[in-house]
Order: C-alpha cells, then structure tokens, then sequence
C-alpha cells in the first residue's frame, strides 16, 4: 500500500525535474551547446547517485518513465541533426 502512496510523488518530482530539465536544456541552446545535453546534465544531477533526489527503490519503480525518457532523449537528438549536412559527410 506504501508503494501506491508514494507513486504520485515520485511523478510529481519527475514533473519538476523534467521542466527543470527543459529550461536547463533552453541555457545550454543560448551557450550553443545541444539541448540534449542539459536534459543529459538534469538527469544525472537529480539522480540517485548525485543529488539522490529519487531513491534507489524509486528508480527500480519507475522504468516506465526510464524508457519514456530514452525515447524522448532518442527523439530529441534526432532533431538537432541536420540531415543535408550528414548526407555531405558521408
């Protein structure tokens, strides 16, 4: 019954770090560095291992939002690329 409790939570706290990692994302564009890197950069200050915002037992909960991430991160590099660009270098 805990775990159910707490599950709102623990999504609320995503939330904040996920607009947390959008505006971070946004300040890394101005200093002309990928958006994805301050997503990169959120993730691993908020953490388990950095700030510890989310507990181990959490993170072990949450793989759902683990691959909804991934994929987001996957669709977000894939815009930066400049595909008249890549066509050139190869």
């Amino acid at each position: 019954m805990e775990s159910i409790q707490s599950m709102p939570l623990l999504l609320t706290g995503f939330l904040v770090i996920a607009l947390a990692a959008k505006e971070i994302g946004v300040f890394f564009a101005r200093i002309r560095l990928p958006k994805i890197t301050g997503y990169l950069v959120t993730g691993l200050a908020a953490g388990a291992f950095i700030l510890g915002f989310f507990p181990q037992e959490a993170i072990e909960r949450l793989h759902f939002v683990d691959n909804v991430s991934l994929a987001f991160i996957a669709f977000a590099a894939g815009n930066e690329l400049f595909l008249p660009e890549m066509k050139g270098r190869f």
